[in-house]
């Protein structure tokens, strides 16, 4: 009798073993079924990134090719009305040097600046932080006045010798001369600002290798002149300026004498009036 019932009881535990076998069996194939999935969703996921990554560079690739005709064609378009209106182009490099560096937990900005072959300019600010050199850029202002005036002093003092642009370009009159000036202060300014942003955030973006960042480039301004003849000629549209303001005080003048003419005919014949009575 023990012997059956021991028999009984290897019987329901290998029933038992079985059965828990094929839990697992079926927990494994569902287990490599998901798995299944999951590798399926993920390729699918890959391919249409793929897919849309790749689309969007065609994208990017057309638009920059219209962009590249666009600006072709608008130089092209420009050539010919340069050809036409017989244009004269007059070009200025500058050479601009930032550096940024910490120093006693600040910010040391350093920045110099030279047109052509004129004197170098040269500014030196302190900040407390980098966030505090990125928003006062005030210096740039400065540098970029300091460095057009250098070279404005230069080319005057090369037209005394007779040499430099404004002896060589008779169009290149000092009223074209001054105006062209301040184009390039304005523009230089705006080359300086963006030349030292770049450095001060180079150095935020490094703050854990090095302690200061240095960018050197060469930027170039171009100008057209205009024949003096040209309407367009900034001393002509100037003297139009001047002559058009001329004649608006000369009729508002003729204006106000008309109407002081016309009030005291008025009170004559009111006079005349009076004494009828």
């Amino acid at each position: 009798e023990r012997q059956r019932l021991l028999e009984i009881e290897r019987k329901k535990e290998e029933e038992e073993e079985r059965k828990r076998e094929q839990i697992r069996a079926e927990f494994r194939l569902k287990q490599a079924e998901e798995q299944e999935r999951l590798k399926k969703r993920e390729e699918e996921e890959a391919a249409r990134k793929k897919k849309e990554l790749e689309e969007d560079r065609k994208r990017r690739e057309e638009k920059m090719r219209l962009e590249r005709e666009a600006l072709e064609a608008e130089r092209l378009r420009r050539k010919k009305i340069s050809e036409e209106r017989k244009e004269k182009t007059f070009s200025i490099q500058a050479n601009i040097k930032v550096e940024a560096k910490r120093k006693n937990g600040k910010c040391e900005v350093t920045a110099s600046c030279r047109v052509e072959f004129s004197s170098t300019s040269e500014v030196n600010e302190t900040h407390e932080s980098t966030e505090m050199a990125r928003l006062q850029m005030s210096w740039a202002s400065k540098l970029s006045g300091e460095a057009m005036k250098a070279y404005k002093s230069d080319q005057i003092l090369k037209k005394m010798m007779g040499e430099g642009i404004l002896s060589k370009t008779p169009t290149f009159s000092d009223v074209e001369f001054e105006h062209w000036m301040k184009l390039v202060r304005v523009r230089l300014d705006r080359e300086l600002r963006t030349t030292g942003l770049r450095a001060v955030a180079g150095l935020e973006a490094n703050k854990l290798t090095k302690n200061d960042n240095f960018i050197e480039r060469e930027v170039t301004f171009s100008r057209a002149l205009l024949p003096r003849e040209d309407p367009e000629n900034v001393e002509t549209r100037m003297q139009n300026a001047i002559r058009l303001l001329i004649d608006q005080v000369e009729q508002k003048s003729k204006n106000k004498k008309k109407s002081g003419s016309d009030k005291a005919a008025a009170d004559d014949d009111d006079d005349d009036d009076d004494d009828d009575d």
